[in-house]
């Protein structure tokens, strides 16, 4: 039996992926891409895996697609900043919700300088 850790999985990830957030980013922002997630693509079966979907399909958007000027975070986060959705997140509704209590975790996971802006290009730390 194996125990893997974050960081090993990380890892693994990283060296299939082709490098770390910022050399990907960076590559994107060179080639004038946004990034696709190949382990999390834009589908239904991401969303749903084996459940049956809904009968209305999701239509997948860029931020720039939804709004004329996109916020990533306005004026701070807090825990009241995040709703549950209708897939069984709750889990992660917590998780994040719990990260806004301390700003350095928080950080770590969504760096201060994530935007919406000209350096947009898909990807998240």
């Amino acid at each position: 039996f194996r125990y893997w850790t974050i960081d090993r999985s990380l890892a693994r990830k990283r060296e299939r992926s082709g490098g770390s957030y910022s050399q990907i980013k960076r590559g994107l922002r060179e080639r004038g891409q946004l990034f696709e997630d190949t382990e999390f693509p834009a589908t239904t079966r991401a969303l749903y895996h084996h459940k049956k979907p809904h009968l209305n399909p999701i239509v997948w958007m860029r931020p720039h697609e939804i709004c004329a000027r996109p916020k990533f975070i306005a004026d701070g986060a807090t825990r009241f900043d995040v709703e549950q959705g209708e897939l069984g997140d709750t889990w992660l509704v917590q998780a994040v919700s719990t990260l806004t209590l301390t700003p350095k975790f928080l950080d770590r996971v969504v760096p201060p300088d994530q935007a919406f802006d000209h350096t947009y290009c898909g990807i998240f730390r």
